[in-house]
């Protein structure tokens, strides 16, 4: 008989316990009421190991591949949040790679791009997320998925030519060889930056061509083909050449077209710009089809003899 305690060690956090006395003697053992109690929670921030550059008190940077499909993302290698970081993310498609290098900052990245024409550039920079460290009476928050929502960096553009000859003339036109000449095909630019621009490298240009498979026979009448897409990095445009093939029944004739795309040729709002999508038109006529003379329509007068 009498008053006992004991100090119970070794117990996991926020877990339920029961537990009851007991007394053994030589009549045997005697078992008194079983109690339960729950011991405290504690809240303790996550603890990880990464591989981190450019650390300051609150922010890191970290680098990593990112696989988009329908959406849902999945990324190497895996990172962990890291409770009392504040996190800014940049996301960047195609991945770096002889197209594309990243100078990563924490005010923003800058990217040097060099085009092919066939390579679009998207990028996303989410607001800064801080992810709070536990506290006394709360735990680190879940945290959900970061939303990337990209942007077009550069500038898309087509080509779409229209036969104005008159409908029923024997008149079908082809174009080929189609570029515009000595297009900026490197630069650089800080996206997230509020004046941003891209700043040409120099000597960096090239002609971009475009595919003419689709710009075949395209009958008179206001008959009208058009070539896919090409990217361009936003700059001012020089101009545009191209070969046009007019065949009249069999009759071929071919001109060669070279255009400035300035001034008075150009509406003054095509420019290449951030995110623009550009259509130029090319509508030919026997007007213009030949660059140094007009076409003029055979015509005919006809008079009949009296008869003998």
């Amino acid at each position: 008989t009498g008053i006992f305690e004991t100090d119970i060690t070794g117990l996991d956090a926020g877990t339920t316990y029961y537990v009851r006395a007991y007394a053994k003697n030589s009549a045997g053992t005697a078992y008194g009421t079983a109690i339960s109690f729950t011991t405290e929670k504690v809240y303790k921030p996550s603890v990880i190991t990464v591989e981190v550059t450019n650390i300051s008190y609150t922010s890191a940077t970290i680098t990593g591949k990112v696989t988009a499909d329908n959406g849902a993302c999945t990324y190497s290698p895996l990172q962990y949040w890291a409770a009392g970081y504040n996190y800014q993310f940049e996301a960047v498609a195609p991945v770096v790679g002889d197209n594309l290098t990243v100078a990563a900052a924490e005010t923003g990245s800058t990217l040097t791009f060099t085009s092919d024409s066939k390579t679009d550039l998207i990028w996303a920079r989410p607001e800064v997320i801080s992810y709070p460290k536990a506290t006394e009476t709360a735990p680190a928050p879940v945290p959900g998925p970061v939303q990337l929502t990209f942007e077009h960096l550069l500038s898309r553009v087509m080509f779409q030519v229209h036969n104005y000859f008159p409908e029923g003339a024997a008149a079908k036109i082809t174009v080929t060889d189609l570029k515009i000449v000595g297009a900026v095909s490197q630069a650089t630019l800080t996206p997230a930056a509020t004046d941003r621009e891209w700043a040409p490298v120099a000597d960096q240009v090239a002609d971009v061509v475009f595919e003419t498979s689709k710009l075949v026979d395209i009958p008179a009448g206001k008959g009208v083909a058009a070539t896919e897409h090409q990217y361009m990095i936003p700059a001012d445009l020089t101009k545009v050449t191209f070969k046009v093939k007019l065949d009249q029944a069999g009759i071929v004739n071919e001109y060669d077209h070279e255009i400035e795309l300035s001034g008075e040729n150009v509406d003054p709002n095509a420019f290449l710009a951030i995110n623009r999508s550009l259509r130029i038109n090319i509508v030919l006529k026997p007007e213009n089809i030949d660059p140094e003379n007009a076409l003029y329509p055979i015509e005919f007068t006809a008079d009949v003899l009296a008869w003998n």
